[in-house]
């Protein structure tokens, strides 16, 4: 019974959940059947209104939407995004462009190619003369909770420029990254650059120009100064409005002297609102420098609709070729230049200094560039100044030149191939530094014809050689002083020592050597004062015997073979042979012939005219010797002194007070004894001054003539020295020269020697 009882009661969950379902079909079948009785009834009544709208409730449907969210699956492991952000900034800061190319996104590879890339960056930092990029993460963003793939962030960082057009700025950015494939890319977008850089803006430097620097002389005078030329252009588009085109033409030709179908093919294919120059009016240096040209053109083309006058600053020379080799010149850059220039802020449109003083004070003539550093737009609108640095004039060089000596000394030397030098021995300070043959630098800036221009570079004269710091030769006489010294201080040579100074000396057998006239039986002293050949050829040979090389110590005790150090310009070293030299060179041994001649200022020595004013003034200030002064000073554009010159101690003369005495001694006869070689040349001069000349064989059949001397003896304040090439004896052109100077110096009614 039990077991009966349980099995009916199993049997009543199958029969419960039957009943259920049939009870549903029911429903649904009920309900299906009322929803269609329905839509009849509403389709009759509705046939039986508006018959005409019945197919289109029929096949209206209400619209269904498939909605697609990607949401990104969560990563386990997202890594730091400032990681990938510093790796960016670090390579940017070397200059890594192609590092930095491969952590861009995949998006942003798909429009920007690595070398695209590449070009964009360089470019920015060329165009803004970026010299150093410094950037640095300032704060590490927070990565979202759930972060997967496509999600995004910013790393703030600061950025600092160095540039040498517009300084130092920095600016504040931040590098988009988005998450790719587990890793951060950068986002790139060009204001990742500069933070306000657009695809369609662009970068452009606007330099702001300088004043240059004057060189002046002691006095203040304009050597080289800025003046301006007056450039004329037209603005195509409005040049005819007036039909008057062909009138203006004619009259700009007359002005630049060009053709005026030249002048059209100039601005023919311009756009009409440019304008377009058509040349420069150049006129004397006084005109450009007064203004007078502009006040006459502006005057000529007043009211001329399409024709515009402006302003272009130029370098002028006022006082033409005089001084030129010490002034120096100035020219167009060069690509070369631009591989260490373009980093201190010059361009292809600059100028710089080649020779002189233009080119030895360039940093300081300079002064600073400026510029702008802006965003432009696609119209060429400003969008942002993103940094700008005022340009800073540059300082005025004055030099230790008198003008009026300069020019006096140019003159005494007219159109002789040499040079002229004075200076003060009291301060080595140059007064004048004459060389002949010369050159205009205002021809530099002008131009020059193609027949001006091989004259002057192709000129079997050199006019471009500075000769008395550039110019080497062999001194003669003047030499003599130097193996006077060498005999007294190391073989005992005495002031009194007798010397037989007949026409033939036979120190040398079988090599005869003569004097330049017979004198007789001389001193050491007098030697001096009538140059006695023999003498020097009998002390050479007593060195040579002793040691050879004592006579070329000496040359370089007294400053040859090497610079003198002058400022201002560029100097030869010249060349002082002893026996190493000649076996490495010449690849011969030492001969006694060679310190015989060598005694007498020939054999294979070279000296500047510098060498030897120098020289001679060392001897002046009592055997101390210095760098000799050209450049004086530099004073601002406030006209304050930033830096002054004085002349740095060398060393001192290998050679005694009483040796010093002795070869002065010898030097004071040389104008005031009939046994002088200068004594024609100054016998009517009243004033004592110590002087020696000399006569150098050359490869020319004339000799190099040289007179070198100071005064007054006492306190000597005035040194001279003339040297002119292959013309002849000194008695014959060189001392009659240096009587001339020295009559404007210290003419005979001056109770003092003029210095300035």
């Amino acid at each position: 019974m039990a077991y009966r009882r349980r099995r009916r009661h199993s049997n009543l969950v199958p029969t419960l959940l039957a009943c259920a379902i049939i009870l549903v079909a029911s429903g649904y079948l009920f309900r299906h059947t009322a929803e269609a009785a329905v839509q009849r009834a509403v389709a009759r009544v509705a046939s039986i209104v508006q018959p005409e709208t019945v197919p289109a409730l029929l096949v209206e449907a209400t619209p269904t939407f498939t909605v697609v969210v990607h949401t990104p699956v969560p990563l386990a492991n997202v890594p730091p995004p400032e990681l990938v952000a510093s790796q960016y900034l670090g390579d940017w800061s070397a200059g890594r462009y192609r590092q930095m190319y491969a952590l861009l996104s995949k998006e942003v590879k798909s429009t920007l190619s690595e070398q695209q890339f590449v070009q964009k960056y360089t470019d920015l930092t060329q165009t803004a003369t970026i010299t150093k990029v410094t950037a640095q993460i300032t704060s590490i963003p927070l990565v979202p909770r759930g972060a997967g793939n496509g999600a995004s962030v910013q790393v703030p960082f600061t950025v600092e420029f160095q540039t040498n057009m517009v300084g130092t700025f920095q600016e504040n950015n931040s590098v988009p990254l988005v998450l790719e494939d587990g890793q951060w890319r950068v986002d790139w977008r060009p204001s990742l650059f500069f933070k306000d850089l657009t695809p369609q803006s662009t970068v452009h430097l606007f330099p702001i120009d300088t004043r240059r620097g004057s060189i002046l002389d002691r006095k203040g005078r304009p050597l080289a100064t800025m003046a301006s030329v007056v450039t004329i252009g037209v603005v195509p588009g409005e040049l005819n409005k007036d039909g008057r085109a062909d009138e203006k033409l004619r009259l700009i030709s007359q002005y630049l002297h060009k053709p005026v179908e030249e002048l059209k093919k100039k601005y023919a294919n311009q756009p009409p609102d440019w304008f377009v120059p058509l040349g420069d009016v150049s006129g004397s240096i006084q005109d450009e420098m007064s203004g007078a040209i502009e006040q006459k053109l502006r005057a000529a083309f007043e009211n001329m609709p399409g024709v515009q006058l402006r302003r272009k600053p130029i370098r002028v020379y006022p006082e033409g070729d005089v001084a030129a080799h010490i002034v120096g010149y100035m020219s167009h850059i060069t690509a070369d230049d631009l591989k260490t220039l373009a980093a201190k802020g010059y361009t292809a449109d600059d100028m710089i200094g080649r020779a002189g003083v233009e080119a030895w004070a360039e940093p300081i003539l300079a002064g600073q560039r400026g510029g702008k550093l802006a965003i432009v737009g696609p119209t060429g609108e400003w969008v942002k100044i993103i940094a700008q640095r005022d340009a800073v004039p540059g300082d005025d060089v004055y030099l230790s030149i008198d003008l009026d000596i300069q020019k006096q000394a140019e003159k005494v030397l007219g159109k002789l191939d040499g040079s002229i030098i004075v200076m003060n021995p009291q301060d080595n300070s140059v007064l004048a530094l004459a060389s002949y043959p010369r050159y205009d630098p205002n021809k530099f800036i002008t131009g020059f014809t193609d027949a001006e221009w091989n004259a002057l570079n192709n000129s079997p004269d050199r006019p471009l050689l500075n000769r008395p710091t550039d110019g080497v030769y062999p001194t003669g006489s003047i030499f003599k002083v130097i193996t006077m010294a060498a005999g007294m201080e190391k073989l005992g040579y005495q002031p009194t020592s007798k010397f037989d100074c007949s026409y033939w000396w036979h120190g040398l057998p079988g090599h005869p050597l003569h004097n330049w006239e017979p004198q007789g039986v001389l001193t050491l002293v007098q030697s001096i004062t009538g140059s006695c050949d023999p003498t020097f050829y009998e002390i050479g040979l007593a060195i040579y015997h002793k040691d050879p090389f004592i006579l070329a110590d000496f040359a370089r005790g007294f400053g040859l073979g090497q610079p003198t150090r002058i400022n201002g310009v560029d100097e030869a070293d010249g060349l002082v042979p002893d026996p190493s030299w000649k076996e490495r060179v010449i690849k011969e041994p030492w001969y006694p012939g060679d310190s015989v001649t060598l005694a007498i200022g020939q054999d294979y020595l070279q000296a500047t005219p510098i060498q030897m004013a120098n020289a001679y003034s060392a001897i002046a200030n009592d055997g101390v010797r210095r760098a000799p002064v050209l450049v004086s000073k530099v004073v601002d554009p406030k006209g304050q002194v930033v830096k002054t010159f004085s002349p740095q101690i060398l060393g001192h003369l290998p050679a005694s007070p009483r040796t010093i005495q002795a070869i002065r001694q010898g030097m004071l006869g040389v104008t005031s004894d009939p046994l002088g070689t200068a004594y024609y040349a100054f016998s009517s001069y009243k004033h004592p001054m110590e002087s020696k000349t000399g006569s150098a064989e050359n490869q020319g059949p004339l000799a190099h003539a040289w007179f070198v001397g100071f005064a007054p003896p006492d306190h000597p304040t005035l040194l001279l020295l003339v040297m002119v090439e292959g013309r002849g004896e000194s008695m014959q052109i060189a001392s009659p020269m240096a009587r001339q100077m020295m009559d404007y110096l210290w003419p005979n009614e001056a109770p003092h020697p003029v210095v300035n």
